[in-house]
């Protein structure tokens, strides 16, 4: 009965020690791995405010994959996009301000004031074609909530990423008026 125990046990640890086969932490790290989706075609009459769009699409979805790097880096050419429109100089620092930070978290709550001040700026542009989804979230921002903008209807949460990636629902749809 020893000897079985023991064949028992050695299968079970070859077993688990082949799964793992020395990556285990590249294995952990895929499974974390968050699938940001593709953006989807929005057209904007003014092509300054559609290059603004794009460039925080690319914030929330670097901070959606909580991936600060990509989200300073994103929110540095937001910052600068931003200084080129009139009225948009306290969008243009909070970008700047998320694009000098290292931290995620920090980066997500500067996120939040900065989406609601590119929503209202978003609500007065033209739309030629495709959606604006405004999104949000009960639970961010300490229980207060959130909200951001998405070019898709499904919920990808850039406030808790892959700890509540689906987190969120749909407020409202900016469309073409025709």
């Amino acid at each position: 009965m020893k000897k079985i125990n023991v064949i028992i046990f050695s299968i079970c640890a070859f077993i688990f020690s082949s799964c793992g086969n020395g990556g285990s932490g590249q294995q952990a790290q895929e499974e974390k791995q968050v699938i940001v989706l593709p953006e989807a075609a929005i057209e904007l009459q003014d092509q300054t405010m559609e290059d603004v769009l794009m460039q925080y699409l690319k914030v929330k979805n670097a901070l959606t994959a909580a991936e600060a790097s990509n989200a300073k880096t994103a929110a540095d050419d937001l910052s600068n996009q931003l200084q080129d429109i009139e009225g948009c100089e306290e969008a243009a620092r909070l970008a700047n301000e998320i694009a000098q930070s290292d931290s995620l978290q920090a980066q997500r709550e500067k996120f939040s004031i900065l989406s609601d001040d590119l929503i209202a700026l978003m609500k007065n542009a033209d739309i030629k074609s495709g959606t604006i989804f405004v999104q949000y979230c009960p639970m961010a921002n300490e229980g207060n909530g959130a909200y951001w903008m998405a070019s898709q209807k499904d919920i990808r949460n850039p406030y808790y990423g892959e700890d509540m990636l689906e987190c969120g629902e749909v407020k409202e749809e900016l469309k073409s008026e025709n």
